[in-house]
């Protein structure tokens, strides 16, 4: 290897470093900012987030698409989607095509909360980006979805893929594949 490309692939190395901290960092107060927004609700960051798959979505979900769609664990979707069912927020239908996994939408309460959010985040978010330019955030939107389609398609080495831990070189299922396949659901 040139000592040139050498020099320029260990600065590509920081800069994702660098880039990879600020992710973290911004990712742990964007969730302290997400709960204080939704504090007054009687809401977190994590139900906000199940509520927003919902608004957004044109159908109802199953907690497997709602987890995939926002990048959450199923099982902490399902924690999350039992206190909004508890709440009020989220009803629960039968799924035709998969009797185990239940559709869900938002309740009327559901959405007005979720409405009543939204105000609330639209205030913050004004504030947080004030002076920072409509073509910077693009930009900085464009290249985390990059960095995310591409960690999306790729394998660590033993063949783990980031987006489905579970995988890999033996093939295995997910636990809640290998749950379903044992109650007869898969």
């Amino acid at each position: 290897m040139h000592p040139l490309e050498n020099s320029t692939r260990q600065e590509r190395l920081q800069e994702l470093s660098r880039l990879c901290l600020a992710v973290f960092r911004t990712n742990g107060l964007l969730l302290r900012a997400g709960d204080a927004l939704t504090a007054p609700l009687g809401l977190s960051s994590a139900r906000w987030q199940v509520l927003g798959a919902l608004a957004l979505a044109s159908v109802p979900l199953s907690v497997p698409r709602i987890a995939e769609a926002m990048g959450l664990t199923r099982q902490g979707v399902q924690k999350q989607i039992n206190a909004l069912t508890d709440s009020g927020h989220v009803e629960k239908n039968l799924n035709p095509s998969r009797r185990g996994s239940p559709l869900h939408r938002l309740t009327i309460k559901g959405q007005e909360t979720y409405a009543a959010v939204e105000t609330r985040y639209g205030a913050w978010a004004a504030r947080i980006t004030a002076g920072m330019g409509e073509e910077r955030l693009g930009e900085a939107s464009r290249v985390l979805e990059t960095l995310l389609e591409r960690l999306e398609g790729d394998a660590l080495p033993g063949g783990v893929n980031p987006s489905r831990p579970w995988s890999g070189e033996s093939g295995e299922a997910s636990p809640d594949e290998a749950r379903q396949s044992e109650d007869g659901l898969a």
